[in-house]
């Protein structure tokens, strides 16, 4: 025989079965020794030694691995449960494991994230139904607003209007010791609903006999003869000399009423 003719055999006259059997005979050329025969059984172990015990077992799994990743990532129903049930794992599952995979999450995030002062020119991120949008910072949560004056203006003023309230801390000055005085802060009905940041403090003195001096500070608006009192301070028999806060921080400022008539209200933030 040639060695063309060493590539390939020829069988003739061979019967045509539609079923083997275990014991069925199953012809091997082993190249060297010639032809021999191997049961179909054992043909079936041997194959399946070598190809999920022997060294075809890690090209089996690749090709397994593969086959079912591809399927399964394109079976949108499989991914959608396999996300509900991680879902409801977290949300519902009170077990050690998952408080400790919470815990190391939000010890990892919270490491991570750097100082930062907040102004009125950031933005919160919010979640509205399925969708994510951003909350402009209100400016009250960002502490003593930029271009006020911390330092204490002092004043022996009977008015003072919002305009200069708004920019400037102030120290009203009720140190006349025998007599009653008042201080009117005037505010605009137009900023209603808005918020405003005041630093006032009140230095009273009173040296009172057996007369009844009194120290107040109250409200009113531009438009308005109507007043609302929001300090109020007397005394008889007594000498006083004090420094008190009347309003400090932020506040709203509301609309109210008195016998009917339209008066500010401040409502602290």
């Amino acid at each position: 025989m040639s060695n063309e003719q060493d590539d390939y055999i020829q069988i003739k006259n061979l019967n045509k079965l539609t079923q083997v059997e275990n014991n069925h005979l199953l012809l091997i050329d082993d190249v060297n020794a010639g032809c021999n025969a191997i049961t179909f059984e054992n043909f079936l172990n041997t194959a399946k030694d070598k190809t999920f015990k022997g060294e075809g077992l890690n090209y089996f799994k690749d090709i397994i691995k593969g086959t079912i990743a591809t399927e399964l990532q394109q079976n949108d129903d499989f991914i959608n449960q396999v996300y509900t049930k991680i879902l409801n794992k977290f949300l519902n599952d009170d077990s050690s494991s998952i408080s400790t995979t919470y815990s190391k999450v939000k010890d990892k995030l919270g490491s991570g994230l750097s100082t930062y002062t907040l102004s009125k020119d950031n933005y919160f991120v919010t979640s509205s139904y399925s969708s994510l949008q951003r909350a402009q910072i209100p400016e009250y949560l960002t502490g003593i607003p930029s271009g006020f004056t911390t330092s204490k203006s002092k004043t022996s003023s009977t008015y003072i209007y919002v305009s200069s309230l708004k920019n400037q801390a102030y120290v009203l000055d009720m140190t006349s010791q025998y007599s009653t005085q008042e201080v009117r802060l005037v505010f605009y009905e137009s900023d209603d609903e808005k918020p405003i940041f005041l630093d006032i403090y009140a230095d009273i003195t009173i040296n009172a006999g057996s007369s009844n001096y009194i120290k107040k500070v109250t409200l009113e608006y531009s438009s308005q003869s109507q007043k609302s009192t929001i300090y109020y301070y007397s005394a008889r028999n007594a000498f006083i000399d004090i420094l008190c806060p009347v309003l400090r921080g932020w506040y709203i400022q509301k609309r109210g009423y008195i016998s009917g008539n339209r008066v500010p209200v401040l409502v602290k933030l």
